[in-house]
């Protein structure tokens, strides 16, 4: 799959500003995941190294990157920067000197987190389908763009390579008969809306989706 260059936009962004550390780390380090309420991740990605939270932004370090993630301001959605962390020994007190190699700043962007060089993000408000972002921060791309759904489970990432989630399907060739699946029965009587989806694995060292070839019907509002 060819990966797809950053907007200009977003790389003018990421070279403006850069994220800093906080001034008192110490005094806003969590553990994770146990207190790290309001910081979504999918279940198999990079344990962060670090934390640290302040009102509704927060900070964490991985193994090579700094990421920085800032609440909104009046509109739904995180700005998320991260940086290449100089050396496994850089301090919570010693900002990054690199420019940013990443800034997202879509609407209704969320960081969903990191899996060695790959940076994963939810998009979307409510209600579902969402949708589903990975960018390769080692080429400063977005390589992966996809929808998701998470009525029947939410995404998992297995051996840092298998990424298993419910893409949407539009326009399926053959479309299953609704009516039969006992859990939608009661949404098609109260006049719910239906629309189609596939369980598949992402391979992230190729980028290809593996599909179950199983087309079933979901739930829309």
């Amino acid at each position: 799959m060819t990966s797809i260059p950053l907007p200009i936009a977003l790389l003018l962004s990421a070279l403006a500003t850069g994220p800093a550390a906080p001034a008192d780390s110490s005094q806003a380090s969590l553990a994770w995941p146990a207190d790290s309420s309001g910081i979504a991740h999918i279940a198999g990605t990079d344990r962060p190294l670090r934390i640290w939270k302040m009102g509704g932004d927060y900070e964490l370090d991985f193994r090579k990157y700094r990421v920085r993630v800032t609440e909104g301001r009046g509109a739904a959605g995180e700005t998320i920067r991260v940086v290449r962390l100089q050396g496994a020994s850089q301090s919570a007190s010693s900002p990054p000197t690199a420019a940013p190699l990443v800034a997202v700043a879509e609407e209704h962007a969320w960081f969903w987190g990191v899996a060695g060089d790959l940076l994963f993000i939810d998009v979307g408000c409510c209600p579902f389908p969402r949708g589903l972002v990975v960018y390769d921060l080692a080429r400063q791309t977005r390589c992966f763009k996809s929808s998701w759904m998470n009525w029947r489970q939410d995404p998992t990432l297995r051996e840092g390579r298998w990424f298993s989630y419910t893409e949407v399907i539009e326009n399926p060739r053959k479309k299953p008969d609704c009516g039969k699946q006992d859990e939608l029965k009661e949404w098609i009587q109260q006049g719910g809306d239906i629309g189609y989806e596939e369980d598949v694995i992402l391979d992230l060292k190729t980028l290809r989706v593996t599909r179950s070839g199983k087309i079933r019907c979901g739930p829309r509002q």
